[in-house]
């Protein structure tokens, strides 16, 4: 239905409803190619959104959710990429530590944990309920951030996408398209962190790989921080 309604009508018209911001138009066109199938599922995806964002949704204190959250994280994440969850918690509480249950109608669809020194935010973790995925959650949930972060430069990681040997390359791809969709954009930064390469991304291209380092030296403390980026350290 959506793609013949497409071509009835023309596929600029809709690329303009979906994408009204003409930056992320341009990226879609470039990595998603101009084909109607493409763009009727990615309109349906950003209709959705836009009309989703006249429902209430928030951020709120992940301590008060915590079966939610720790059954999220558990899954959400393989165990070689999961901090301790206690570590995380206890760190929670301070002006630059944030962790929070994403509320839709005070539903929890997900999770996000954040850092925060002086203008610098970095997305440590962010997580969409299972059945609640591909209904734009994530989206929101990043446009959330911004809110909250209004004059900060925002960081997170993604596994590296060069790494021609990733048995999930594809995935990998499509988790670089989405944020690029939401404004980060790649920063050319590997960063090693306990043996596993990911690469950063940014809102900003201010972000340095030692800023990023500092950050988390901030966070885990000098032993832990030697012992979890050691190879990152001595690439330097």
């Amino acid at each position: 239905m959506y793609v013949s309604f497409i071509k009835e009508n023309g596929i600029d018209f809709f690329k303009k409803i979906a994408y009204p911001n003409n930056r992320n138009r341009k990226i879609v066109e470039r990595k998603g190619g101009m084909n109607a199938s493409f763009f009727a599922k990615e309109i349906y995806r950003k209709l959705f959104y836009r009309i989703m964002e006249g429902v209430p949704m928030k951020l709120s204190d992940a301590r008060k959710y915590k079966k939610q959250i720790k059954s999220l994280y558990k899954v959400a994440f393989p165990r070689d990429e999961r901090a301790p969850i206690s570590l995380l918690f206890r760190k929670t509480g301070n002006e630059r530590n944030a962790f929070y249950a994403a509320l839709d109608n005070d539903e929890f669809v997900g999770l996000v944990y954040t850092v925060r020194v002086e203008s610098l935010v970095y997305v440590f973790y962010l997580a969409v309920v299972e059945e609640k995925r591909g209904h734009g959650y994530g989206s929101r949930i990043l446009e959330l951030i911004r809110k909250l972060y209004p004059d900060c430069v925002i960081t997170l990681e993604i596994e590296d996408t060069e790494d021609a040997n990733a048995d999930n390359k594809e995935q990998r791809i499509k988790r670089l398209r989405f944020y690029e969709a939401n404004g980060y954009k790649q920063l050319h930064i590997k960063i090693n962190e306990a043996g596993v390469v990911y690469e950063l991304l940014g809102t900003a291209d201010t972000i340095t790989q030692a800023k990023f380092l500092e950050m988390m030296k901030q966070y885990f403390g000098p032993i832990l921080f030697r012992m979890i980026y050691k190879e990152t350290i001595l690439t330097q």
